[in-house]
């Protein structure tokens, strides 16, 4: 059985938080987040708590961020919402030989609830925007030409897709 990951985006905070990390207000562990209220009390989440993802509950909001499984180029594992860049050299069809031109493109990961798979959703690439290719999310792929760039919550304004790379 896969191991389930998760980070979240603390809303208030405008910062990312990550399993085992501690600042005194909030824990979160590979599956579970502990939040210490006034007083003294912890509340504790069992995965899939629903207190935990509302945003009223506690005063507190956090975006839940689930893991693909999959790493970046880098090795940096690749979470929903992230934004990724790919770069590709043209090749002259002639000579098989690099012509100098680079395309760089951008999607963000997407999970399809309904068909319980990742996808990448284009935000400027050769694709129309907002375009879902389904099979584009693979380990082979994202380790030699992705590269995680961002997420949705941390630059939003990458999701609007303003420079075109080709």
């Amino acid at each position: 059985m896969r191991e389930t990951k998760f980070r979240v985006w603390d809303v208030k905070a405008k910062k990312m938080r990550y399993p085992n990390e501690h600042d005194g207000m909030i824990w979160l562990t590979a599956n579970k987040c502990i939040v210490a209220l006034p007083g003294g009390e912890l509340r504790i989440s069992d995965e899939g708590d629903a207190y935990l993802w509302e945003p009223e509950i506690l005063g507190y909001e956090f975006k839940k961020m689930d893991s693909t499984g999959l790493k970046d180029k880098n090795g940096k594992e690749v979470y929903n919402g992230d934004i990724i860049e790919s770069k590709s050299s043209f090749i002259r069809l002639s000579t098989g030989k690099p012509t100098g031109r680079v395309c760089i493109e951008t999607y963000q990961i997407i999970y399809l609830e309904d068909e319980a798979r990742y996808a990448t959703k284009a935000i400027n690439a050769q694709y129309p925007k907002d375009y879902i290719n389904k099979f584009a999310i693979n380990q082979k792929q994202m380790s030699e030409y992705h590269e995680i760039i961002s997420s949705i919550y941390e630059n939003p304004e990458l999701l609007k897709g303003d420079k075109n790379g080709m």
